[in-house]
């Protein structure tokens, strides 16, 4: 079972967490979004945990992978930390 974490709970995390949940092999385990309300309602729909920032959510999952769901002036930043 592969792990799998979230950063960005907005309309292309819901994209990317939806596929993600499809896959038989795949756990999502957490749910990173500075709009903690926001994160809360994706993470609380499949039964992930949820962070307002993703350095948290990294530092305390055990993660497989993560997508990076944010606008396009913020992806490399976040993939680079």
């Amino acid at each position: 079972m592969l792990r799998y974490g979230l950063i960005g709970a907005g309309n292309v995390g819901r994209v990317h967490l939806r596929w993600a949940a499809r896959h038989p092999d795949v756990q999502v385990c957490a749910v990173a979004d500075p709009e903690l309300a926001r994160g809360k309602a994706l993470a609380d729909s499949c039964g992930a945990r949820v962070y307002a920032d993703h350095r948290q959510m990294l530092a305390d999952e055990t993660l497989d992978f993560v997508s990076i769901a944010l606008p396009h002036d913020l992806l490399a930043s976040i993939g680079t930390e």
